[in-house]
């Protein structure tokens, strides 16, 4: 049974969530929002702000009259979260604050030998917070955005045996550190950056067709960590057998990046366009230049992206009517095409009565290297509000 107190750190903990996703709001505005009494919100406030949590803003600016309400807002610099996005190839280390204001960051090489690049690590955490003379009472954690699946401590995908680069950092810097895959990081960053509450993420890149769900603001899990696994839906039974879900014509296997630079090499010498993108050779042959052929009038190319697009628009159908939730964003390199965002709409429109299209946004860029940061705000602010770890002095 929840005591007192459990009751105030659940409410302090809502007025941070509410104030740092809606940015600036007045004390009658919080009260309002989380059903609690004036009297009560104002305590509430008194305490985070005698914490260093909120601070005191101008007061807003109203059209009626009487006395001008203060706003509030997070103390975003009260802390900084050390951010690490891992791939195959780089693993990228940066220092933030709660603003996603980033204050340095370094790349170094992604290696199979665990010791030697689990101190790689270590030795750029150790010189970013000597640069800007941080320890553990101004660090809140340290987040890792990891390329692949995870249940939070092991990866599969980038070592083999798995690394349990978790423990190890934890041990060796005496920080808290929270592990999440790329796709639900970067539907985190989506939902507090953008301050998206319910929506499906879905991220279409070179490393595969994958998903995410947002569900009033929390990220939903399951036993295998893959809620929307849009990649491995049956689009065409008359395709091969794909190697990692073992289902015959799955999306992934029908027109993930392998496929298609795979069509393109096999047709290259006839299509003159591609030709003259990559110089007469197929070694030069990209996503990134089929796109333009296609924009430049490729029919070999618009074919294959026509195709692409349907398989696609049935998946998202498929996935959206399962999942029940009508907000889509789409990130991924083929949405830079105009030609296969019209191709997905007009398929989307033919499939499905209801107007798809209309909730769905696109993304052309992606936001891996804040990720982490998304993450460790949700796991270190939203979710495990502790004000030993919050405060500056603990």
């Amino acid at each position: 049974m929840a005591t007192l107190n459990d009751v105030k750190q659940q409410n302090k903990q809502a007025i941070i969530k509410l104030l740092f996703l809606e940015k600036i709001l007045s004390k009658k505005r919080l009260a309002l929002s989380l059903g609690l009494s004036f009297a009560s919100l104002t305590n509430l406030c008194k305490e985070l702000f005698d914490e260093g949590l909120i601070i005191e803003k101008e007061a807003i600016i109203s059209s009626k009259a009487g006395r001008r309400e203060i706003a509030l807002e997070i103390n975003k610099n009260l802390k900084k979260i050390i951010g690490i996005t891992i791939n195959k190839k780089t693993t990228t280390i940066l220092v933030s604050d709660l603003s996603f204001n980033i204050l340095n960051s370094v790349t170094i090489e992604t290696q199979s030998s665990d010791q030697f690049y689990l101190d790689n690590i270590i030795n750029a955490i150790n010189k970013i917070s000597q640069k800007f003379s941080l320890s553990n009472l101004n660090i809140l954690g340290i987040s890792i955005c990891i390329e692949g699946i995870t249940e939070g401590i092991y990866n599969n995908k980038i070592w083999t045996p798995p690394l349990n680069i978790v423990e190890y950092l934890t041990q060796k810097l005496n920080l808290i550190v929270v592990m999440d895959n790329d796709i639900r990081c970067n539907a985190m960053f989506e939902y507090i950056y953008n301050q998206e509450p319910n929506f499906i993420f879905i991220k279409y890149l070179e490393t595969g067709i994958n998903g995410a769900v947002i569900l009033d603001g929390m990220i939903l899990h399951n036993q295998n960590s893959t809620i929307v696994d849009i990649g491995h839906t049956i689009v065409n039974t008359a395709e091969e057998y794909c190697d990692i879900c073992k289902r015959k014509g799955c999306l992934e296997k029908a027109i993930s990046f392998a496929t298609i630079l795979s069509f393109a090499k096999e047709h290259f010498q006839y299509d003159h366009i591609l030709v003259n993108l990559c110089e007469n050779n197929p070694d030069n042959i990209t996503i990134t230049k089929i796109v333009e052929a296609v924009e430049l009038g490729s029919i070999i190319f618009n074919k294959l992206f026509k195709k692409i697009a349907s398989y696609f628009a049935i998946s998202l159908i498929n996935t959206i009517t399962i999942i029940n939730i009508k907000k889509v964003i789409l990130l991924g390199t083929l949405f830079n095409s105009n030609r296969f965002c019209t191709y997905l709409k007009s398929n989307l429109l033919e499939y499905e009565l209801y107007d798809i299209w209309q909730n769905i946004e696109i993304r052309t860029q992606d936001n891996n290297v804040l990720a982490p940061i998304a993450l460790g705000i949700n796991k270190f602010v939203f979710e495990h509000y502790n004000i030993k770890n919050l405060l500056l002095n603990d």
